[in-house]
């Protein structure tokens, strides 16, 4: 005790540079990029035929990606990896980015940076077969997660509004009766026990 009487005001000022490192760590912003598939479908698109040996069909496949940076710092020299090269591909919105093909014949798709919470699609078409496969995602800051996504169903802005508020009063209501407990708690056990 008399060391921490002695040296309290260092104690303190490290345990308060401790707090302050922790805090700027969880604080500081992150790169969160994540990725998906939305949705792909194969489309058999008839053809006239000139001749009997001429296939009267087509298959078109479509695959839509889509690829975001959901966290808060700015993602820089982000590449997509795909299994093989795409014959159709295109990149919306319109940005600058570069091709190339590794050394494993993997093709792959490089953006200069993707700004936070900024989303760019990958849509992919090939004839006859199927579109290749996202491998990877990375950039110099994070790794890219893949992701499940759905298509989902928009309801109305008043629909959102009360939810967030019955959310809102709930939370209320829960902190109330945890404070009332406690209360509850506190009372019953400062009464003195009966002889």
């Amino acid at each position: 005790m008399e060391l921490f009487g002695q040296y309290g005001a260092q104690f303190v000022s490290f345990g308060l540079a401790i707090v302050l490192a922790i805090a700027q760590y969880f604080l500081q912003p992150k790169v969160k990029l994540v990725w998906g598939l939305t949705h792909g479908f194969m489309h058999k698109v008839t053809l006239e035929q000139t001749s009997e040996e001429e296939a009267d069909h087509i298959a078109i496949c479509t695959n839509y990606h889509l690829l975001s940076n959901n966290g808060r710092g700015v993602a820089t020299d982000v590449e997509v990896t795909f299994n093989y090269i795409p014959k159709n591909f295109e990149v919306w919105p319109q940005r600058q980015f570069e091709t190339s093909v590794n050394p494993n014949g993997r093709f792959i798709v490089k953006f200069g940076s993707i700004a936070p919470r900024e989303q760019i699609s990958l849509n992919v078409l090939m004839l006859h077969g199927e579109t290749p496969s996202i491998l990877s995602v990375r950039s110099n800051e994070a790794t890219g997660k893949l992701i499940p996504l759905i298509v989902n169903r928009r309801f109305p802005r008043w629909l959102y509004v009360v939810v967030g508020a019955l959310l809102v009063l709930g939370f209320a209501s829960f902190i109330y009766l945890v404070i009332e407990l406690v209360g509850v708690f506190a009372a019953l056990s400062s009464t003195p026990a009966a002889p």
